[in-house]
């Protein structure tokens, strides 16, 4: 027990002093940021903020330096060059001014400033104050604006996507396609996602994902089959995760003898105009669909040139037979003929 005791006792200083030179590091860091002029005071050196960041553990100019260049990160800053090797810095306006005195509460305060970093998803704007706070949230705008301003921006990620093209043709509109709704991202997109590890290949994805998103499918090949159509490769800002992605799509269309496949309620049925206008949205959510242009680019006739997934009603059992059964089918197609020719002989006779 004395053993024990000696070694807790001699523990305690030492968790102690690091809590003691954490807390230091905190006060010497918010002394630095609240010492930062305003926008219309005059600008002082980094080597004097860090003077002025505490007598008992001021900050290393070599540190300030760095915490300079992460705040211009933010753009609050107004940084010079008053003579060769001096840098001074003040606010860059009033409201950045405020941010800092902002920011070094936060620090102080050991209160974070974005939060719920593990639930992933975006929105569109407007946004209320919690969203713009989530980390997703935030990342995806810093992510966006990164692209923006350099579109061949390295990615953050990369991903193999498989999609689905799943059309049909009705009275009132013509050929539609379907798209489905993605809770988390907050988009409408073709039927499909990401490969997993236990994805043979990216069609191995298409039929896992067919399964799973349309309730009570389960892809048939004696009824169903997946032509390939093309792969694009592309990068954006995923709205899941916020970071920009580099994305390697693989597109599929399904071509089925089915009349009809049952859908759930996220699902809707939209025009090839719908599907491509740049700017579309179904009921205010938008449509992630940007390499399907690329695609329709490249195909001879465009989506509008692809044969029906759905069988028109009155042909579907024809075909399940044709592909089905085909002995049956020829036999039916002989003794139709054959049918047809005894008619006519009697009539001729």
């Amino acid at each position: 027990m004395k053993v024990v005791s000696e070694r807790t006792s001699l523990r305690s200083p030492d968790k102690l002093g690091f809590h003691m030179m954490i807390d230091d590091y905190r006060k010497t860091l918010t002394a630095f940021i609240k010492s930062v002029p305003g926008h219309d005071e005059s600008p002082v050196s980094v080597q004097e903020l860090c003077s002025r960041s505490g007598d008992r553990a001021p900050l290393p100019t070599a540190s300030g330096n760095i915490l300079v260049e992460l705040l211009a990160g933010f753009g609050v800053l107004r940084i010079a060059e008053s003579t060769p090797g001096v840098t001074t810095v003040k606010a860059a306006a009033p409201a950045a001014h405020l941010f800092l005195s902002s920011l070094a509460h936060h620090i102080a305060e050991k209160a974070p400033i974005l939060e719920d970093w593990s639930r992933p998803g975006t929105v569109d704007p407007p946004y209320s104050g919690d969203q713009a706070l989530a980390g997703a949230q935030f990342l995806y705008l810093l992510e966006r604006r990164r692209l923006c301003r350099d579109p061949s921006a390295a990615p953050l990620r990369r991903v193999e996507v498989a999609q689905v093209l799943v059309n049909r043709r009705t009275r009132k509109y013509g050929t539609v396609y379907l798209v489905l709704h993605d809770d988390i991202a907050g988009q409408f997109q073709l039927p499909g996602g990401h490969r997993r590890s236990g994805d043979h290949d990216l069609r191995a994805t298409a039929l896992r994902e067919l399964n799973e998103e349309l309730p009570r499918f389960v892809f048939d090949p004696a009824f169903d089959e997946l032509v390939e159509l093309g792969t694009v490769e592309t990068t954006q800002v995923s709205r899941t995760y916020g970071a920009a992605t580099a994305y390697r799509m693989k597109f599929f269309h399904l071509r089925s003898s089915r009349g009809d496949i049952p859908v759930g309620p996220h699902a809707r049925w939209i025009s090839e105009r719908h599907l491509l206008s740049e700017h579309s949205a179904v009921e205010g959510q938008t449509l992630n669909l940007k390499a399907l242009h690329d695609l329709a680019c490249r195909l001879p006739e465009g989506i509008g040139g692809l044969a029906l997934s759905l069988s028109p009603p009155g042909t579907d059992g024809v075909i399940a037979l044709f592909r089905g059964r085909s002995l049956e089918f020829w036999g039916l197609i002989v003794g139709l003929v054959g049918l047809l020719a005894s008619i006519l002989f009697f009539i001729w006779s």
